[in-house]
């Protein structure tokens, strides 16, 4: 089928990309959502299949936070001024495949009869290569592929719902499957390992996949990058600090991981001294897995007849609903979860569109300035995702213990109970009413449309 064949969006965007290539990009997620899989899971790993002191394993997961949050704007410009054959972003797939699984195995490979010091030294430095390195210089050229590979709206979707799937079904792996795999194979740390490997060489080969099949082929893009001026650093800066449409995005992203960052931790909390049973978390979570399963299916539709801003605004609107039923009804079991499911649907549409309105962002900020900084813009994704994620797992500890939460008390006080439906319910509405103000300010979709025209205009006069 040719290009002709495949038609165009409702913005007269010729649409170029089949369904090979779409789950093609959706697979190179596995890079970073294999090593981000292995991290979620490493303090447990450290302190029971290592013997390292937890205090020593959070301080060093904590520096490595500190070191990891700041790279992404410097790996943002590194892709801009990126110059190959193969294009600014896709070589970094083919680039970063063998170090990606070469980080997951010094993660784990921690050397037997270190010292506390050696292991607490080698912890941070494996960390740090693994994420402030590897990972950071993963997810920023895999953001920008979504505008070196098209600048249709709707397959830009498509892209973002399969690397959506794609992560989602690892993350399922590592909260599900990865600790039953390493007890059967014994326990150990080499079990880990050997579990951890598997993995890392499936990720490793899906950078490969999606090195081979997505090209950087959109001919007024490569117009415009062959007579594109380098802009420094400091003017980068500068550039996406004046840009509304980053901001928004960049706090958008923020406080999104930040909200997932508190929901991610709190259902044990919440089942065993609300509910009184923590085995129910099962059940909790099966609930609020259903409305995310519906989700990867209706959101495309959905953003191809409504717009992706307004699908997000919408679904925001029911988070907030949620929220408020669960408020008034924090200690019955089927209003808490039938609300939280509207809660936890109503963050699929972001999560599957956000990359998407960032994406945006670089068309627009290259339409007003003359500037393409694809990967400087895109640099907003991972920053905020890194740093919201710490403060959102960093929230949950510092409220409890500010309400006297103590995890081997028989029975908890009322303020901790109160904290428990902060960090639970309170705070994630709040967070979700400010997501949906800052979308409400993103107006692009109605822009859209003019600008591209314009800068389709630009890129033929170039040619």
């Amino acid at each position: 089928m040719s290009a002709e064949q495949l038609g165009t969006d409702k913005n007269g965007i010729q649409l170029t990309m089949r369904q090979k290539d779409l789950w093609s990009y959706g697979v190179g997620v596995l890079g970073i959502s294999v090593i981000t899989g292995v991290i979620g899971q490493i303090s447990y790993f450290y302190t029971d299949k290592v013997g390292m002191a937890a205090g020593l394993a959070g301080s060093a997961l904590l520096i490595t936070k500190i070191a990891d949050a700041f790279t992404d704007l410097i790996m943002g410009q590194i892709v801009d001024h990126t110059k190959s054959k193969y294009g600014k972003a896709r070589p970094w797939m083919l680039w970063m495949a063998i170090p990606a699984f070469l980080s997951v195995a010094a993660l784990l490979c921690v050397p037997q009869g270190l010292s506390e010091t050696g292991k607490f030294i080698y912890a941070i430095v494996s960390n740090i290569f693994a994420t402030a390195i590897v990972c950071t210089a993963i997810s920023v050229p895999y953001a920008c592929l979504l505008n070196y590979r098209t600048r249709s709206q709707v397959e830009r979707t498509g892209m973002n719902i399969r690397r959506t799937i794609c992560n989602y079904v690892t993350g399922m792996i590592f909260s599900v499957a990865f600790i039953p795999i390493t007890k059967a194979l014994g326990g150990t740390q080499a079990a880990w390992i050997k579990a951890g490997l598997v993995l890392a060489a499936v990720a490793m080969l899906g950078m490969f996949i999606c090195f081979k099949v997505i090209r950087e082929e959109d001919s007024s893009q490569s117009a415009a990058n062959s007579s594109a001026q380098s802009v420094s650093f400091a003017k980068g800066l500068k550039l996406v600090f004046t840009n509304k449409y980053w901001i928004i995005m960049a706090l958008a992203q923020l406080v999104a991981n930040i909200c997932y960052g508190l929901t991610g931790a709190t259902n044990s909390y919440y089942a065993r001294w609300i509910f009184g049973d923590e085995s129910i978390v099962g059940i909790m979570g099966l609930i609020g897995f259903l409305p995310t399963l519906l989700g990867f299916f209706i959101v495309s539709p959905l953003v191809k007849k409504f717009g992706s801003t307004n699908v997000v605004k919408w679904a925001l609107v029911l988070g907030v609903i949620g929220a408020v039923g669960r408020s008034l009804m924090p200690r019955n079991f089927w209003a808490v979860c039938g609300f939280g499911a509207l809660s936890g649907i109503s963050t699929m549409p972001f999560m599957m569109v956000g990359m998407v309105l960032i994406a945006n962002v670089a068309d627009f900020e290259e339409w007003r300035s003359g500037n393409q900084i694809v990967g400087l813009v895109n640099s907003a994704t991972s920053f905020g995702a890194k740093v919201g994620s710490g403060v959102g797992a960093g929230l949950t500890g510092w409220i409890l213990e500010w309400g006297g939460y103590v995890g081997t008390a028989a029975v908890q006080t009322e303020s901790a109970i109160r904290s428990i439906f902060a960090v639970s319910i309170w705070l994630p509405g709040i967070l979700t009413l400010i997501l949906l103000l800052l979308m409400m300010a993103y107006d692009m979709d109605k822009k859209y449309p003019n600008f591209r025209k314009e800068l389709q205009e630009r890129h033929a006069q170039k040619s």
